[in-house]
């Protein structure tokens, strides 16, 4: 009986990826710095990009208590602090940390090398 050849898996060729249609490409991994932020606007939705040595959160940039802009916040222990009046958020849910404030809204994201990506479809049912 003779075995079928099967070549390496490194000459086996790849088949392209179907694209998502509910993630949209936002950035570059390495143009994000650590503990950092970013702001983007994906099909005229405004975001912050957070990186933590974990993952890449992605939430509406609009404090909910002001609507000021959270990219320019700090990141600290899983949360965003709004620049203006220190309001906190955490990144895996959106959840205002300093009151009882609405949320913010999360978006899933997703790193396809090395391009951040982003699913519009709100994480959250309540916007912000």
């Amino acid at each position: 009986m003779r075995l079928p050849v099967v070549p390496p898996h490194n000459l086996v060729p790849k088949m392209p990826r179907k694209p998502d249609p509910k993630f949209v490409a936002v950035g570059r991994l390495d143009e994000l710095p650590m503990n950092g932020t970013r702001a983007v606007v994906a099909e005229g939705q405004a975001i912050v990009l957070i990186r933590t040595p974990d993952k890449v959160f992605a939430l509406r940039n609009a404090c909910s208590h002001k609507g000021s802009a959270l990219n320019g916040g700090w990141v600290e222990d899983g949360k965003i602090h709004c620049p203006l009046h220190g309001w906190a958020y955490a990144l895996a849910s959106g959840k205002c940390l300093s009151n009882k404030a609405k949320p913010v809204a999360v978006f899933p994201t997703r790193i396809v090398n090395d391009i951040i990506e982003v699913e519009l479809e709100l994480l959250m049912s309540r916007k912000s």
